[in-house]
């Protein structure tokens, strides 16, 4: 980036995070040259745009959404400066020009602003189909009565904002059900995420039974003090968050505070199960 003055970054978030991870610790970068970071094709973790902002002075950042039968992209969002505290994750945004997203329910009718559906892409970047693949062509690809418009099964779930904006909620092929609640897992990994003492999180269900989160934590979040309790004081001030009562946590907390609730049930599992931490 020092040598071709970069200034347009486009990637998958993971990269982006590569970068930030890089820069963070080595401070090897000399060049402000980077003006646009563009973001798609996975959730975009709601502390990252700042990470960035605070390497890269006057970058904008753009999440970007869509799929390949829709002719790649077709929404997108300008990141704002400061991400909201209550932001789970970052909104996919708008429609591109000449392209048109549908959050529609079961009976393919439109979903209220803020209640779950299926989103359809429409417009003129819909593919005619799948090449040699009728039967695939034609569970995928559909026509809406009542516009007579052709439209594109994503397989992902969304909901629309009351300012036009949709929140991607995760892939309809990616939601598990523990305890009588749907559950998507990377909102999951979101929340923990979330967490200042969580750098990373894989989230996985074993046994249709247990959600097992696989955590790394962040060094840098912690107040170094003595290098033998080091890591066992962070891991304490997590327990004291999380060690709670399964029913309690769903009776005050479900509906209200997804991102409480998701850590919490992951941790209790940890314990009802007797996993030992493991702090290396």
């Amino acid at each position: 980036m020092n040598h071709e003055n970069i200034t347009v970054w486009n990637s998958v978030p993971a990269f982006v995070e590569m970068l930030a991870e890089y820069e963070e610790y080595q401070r090897q970068v000399t060049s402000q040259s980077l003006r646009l970071v563009m973001m798609s094709g996975d959730w975009v973790p709601v502390s990252l745009p700042g990470r960035i902002r605070n390497l890269f002075q006057n970058v904008e950042i753009v999440a970007l959404g869509g799929a390949t039968e829709g002719s790649i992209w077709s929404n997108h969002f300008e990141i704002p400066e400061v991400v909201p505290e209550d932001w789970k994750s970052i909104p996919y945004g708008k429609p591109l020009a000449n392209q048109k997203y549908y959050v529609l329910d079961q009976n393919m009718e439109d979903c209220p602003d803020w209640v779950p559906g299926t989103l359809y892409i429409a417009g003129d970047g819909i593919a005619q189909g799948y090449l040699n693949d009728k039967e695939k062509t034609k569970e995928k690809f559909v026509v809406l009565d009542r516009t007579g418009e052709r439209l594109y099964c994503t397989g992902d779930m969304g909901r629309y904002w009351n300012d036009g904006n949709i929140e991607f909620l995760g892939r309809l092929d990616n939601q598990v059900k523990i305890g009588g609640h749907r559950i998507e897992l990377g909102e999951l990994e979101n929340a923990l995420n979330s967490i200042p003492q969580i750098k990373e999180s894989i989230v996985e269900v074993i046994n249709k039974k247990y959600l097992i989160a696989f955590i790394c934590f962040d060094k840098m979040k912690y107040v170094k003090i003595d290098e033998d309790i080091f890591w066992e004081n962070g891991i304490n001030e997590l327990k004291k968050e999380f060690v709670k009562n399964e029913e309690e946590i769903f009776i005050n907390s479900y509906g209200k505070s997804l991102e409480k609730i998701s850590a919490m049930i992951i941790f209790q599992t940890f314990i009802e199960m007797g996993v030992k931490e493991n702090c290396e």
